[in-house]
């Protein structure tokens, strides 16, 4: 990621920021390229936002109390303006969360 980008404040739950982390390392174990962390969570984002977009219902579950860590992540500008613009349907961290939910879940790389 390279630029100017958006710093957002989120709580996460331990867990999933972890899996999240993992998977960035697979991905980038696997290949020439770096994947970061952020790149992953902006992968994340942007496959809800066009599933979102098609119509598809989702439920954005709250995080638990007690279970969540505080985390800072760059987004790019743009995405960091589609987060914002679902905040109508979640909070910024549920809506993160259950991105990375989803993301985790199909197995992305």
């Amino acid at each position: 990621m390279s630029g100017r980008t958006v710093r957002m404040a989120l709580s996460m739950p331990g867990s999933l920021h972890k899996e999240m982390k993992e998977r960035a390392a697979r991905i980038s174990a696997g290949s020439s390229v770096r994947t970061s962390l952020c790149d992953c969570y902006e992968a994340a984002v942007l496959d809800l936002v066009k599933r979102l977009e098609a119509g598809e219902t989702i439920v954005f579950a709250s995080n638990p109390h007690g279970v969540a860590r505080h985390i800072s992540l760059r987004f790019l500008p743009e995405i960091a303006d589609r987060i914002d613009s679902y905040a109508h349907h979640a909070y910024r961290s549920s809506f993160v969360s259950t991105s990375a939910r989803h993301y985790l879940e199909k197995g992305q790389t």
